[in-house]
């Protein structure tokens, strides 16, 4: 969320929305903002990783990593890609507990 509201332009919007679809949860974070170089998509969840290393809007490049390290230890994965009209998503999914 923190990384969705950075980059979201003023008067753009960020959408949160949790689904459950048999014993998946699936949590999706959509921003309306520049998105992804597409060529930094597959990297975000590196650590230290910062797509644009010349901001100086903080930030080390851990975020997202915890985020992925944390995700993988409750059995669900983590993925970030574009949006078709512009912006970024990020989806989790982790497994539902009986």
């Amino acid at each position: 969320l923190r990384n969705a509201l950075r980059y979201v332009p003023a008067g753009g919007s960020v959408v949160v929305r949790l689904d459950a679809s048999g014993d998946v949860w699936s949590l999706s974070v959509t921003d309306d903002g520049p998105g992804i170089p597409a060529g930094d998509v597959a990297r975000v969840f590196d650590r230290f990783y910062r797509a644009d290393p010349s901001r100086t809007d903080g930030g080390s490049g851990l975020g997202l990593a915890i985020v992925q390290e944390i995700i993988a230890r409750h059995g669900g994965a983590v993925r970030a890609e574009n949006a078709p009209d512009g912006g970024a998503v990020f989806r989790v999914e982790l497994p539902r507990l009986p």
